[in-house]
């Protein structure tokens, strides 16, 4: 999609019912490797009585080769990225340096690869977690603060917002000035989909959209709302009409999914 909105739908969050919101934080739990049936064992226990850990068992015996000490950092249970490499991490990302750079910066920091504690895929992994749960934790002032700074780059991007009674983003709509000018032309005819779904949220994402003079598809706004509702459709449909100073269309085809 065209212009400033393919990035925003990866920072925008509408909130809907507070259980799509809240995802627990779920780690599995520790379990036997018993792929080859190797016997070895190393378990500790805390003893209620001393207050204190000791080895409850302890098998030292291994039926199969050891991994070589150069590769033993390859091994799932050898690698942890450290508070501090993750802080050295973040820092690095907001300075702009890429990925494939900062692990070579940890390479010459800990004199080779075998001895920074991670791989490569693992940094991707952290810097995915890390993006997801920064923009989680302020995404509708991200998006707001996203589509301010668009108005101040484009004096004629229009974009509207409604919250609930928490400050929850509730509805949202926004056109540039080049979807605005393309509404003035060809906005006799406009489809109104709210077929689509965000991924994260299960969200309707509504196009407002139309035919040029070419015969090619042009989108005149673009919307999100939180539920599929009356109020929310004419809370959507009414913002549309303001961002197009009142100029109301000849025919609106409406696409709609089943279950609403």
């Amino acid at each position: 999609m065209r212009g400033p909105f393919g990035s925003l739908f990866a920072v925008v969050k509408v909130s809907s019912e507070e259980n799509e919101l809240k995802r627990e934080i779920k780690k599995r739990k520790p379990r036997n490797i018993t792929r080859v049936g190797c016997p070895a064992k190393f378990v500790i226990a805390w003893d209620q009585n001393t207050r204190q850990w000791y080895v409850k068992d302890f098998i030292y015996e291994h039926n199969h080769p050891m991994a070589e000490r150069d590769l033993a950092c390859l091994l799932r249970l050898h690698r942890r990225i450290s508070d501090e490499q993750k802080a050295n991490i973040v820092a690095m990302q907001i300075s702009g340096i890429r990925k494939h750079q900062i692990i070579d910066i940890m390479e010459m920091q800990y004199d080779g690869y075998d001895k920074v504690g991670f791989t490569t895929r693992d940094l991707y992994n952290f810097c995915y977690r890390n993006k997801v749960e920064t923009v989680a934790a302020s995404d509708a002032q991200t998006v707001i603060s996203y589509l301010i700074e668009c108005r101040r780059r484009d004096p004629d991007f229009f974009f509207n917002y409604k919250t609930d009674g928490k400050g929850h983003l509730k509805g949202l709509l926004w056109c540039d000035s080049q979807c605005r000018l393309d509404y003035a032309a060809f906005g006799d005819v406009i489809v109104f989909d709210s077929t689509y779904k965000t991924n994260r949220y299960n969200l309707p994402l509504v196009p407002f959209v139309g035919v040029n003079h070419h015969g090619s598809t042009v989108l005149f706004a673009c919307g999100i709302i939180s539920q599929e509702t009356i109020e929310s459709y004419v809370w959507i449909l009414s913002t549309f009409s303001d961002a197009m100073v009142q100029k109301h269309p000849v025919s609106v085809l409406l696409v709609h999914s089943d279950d609403t």
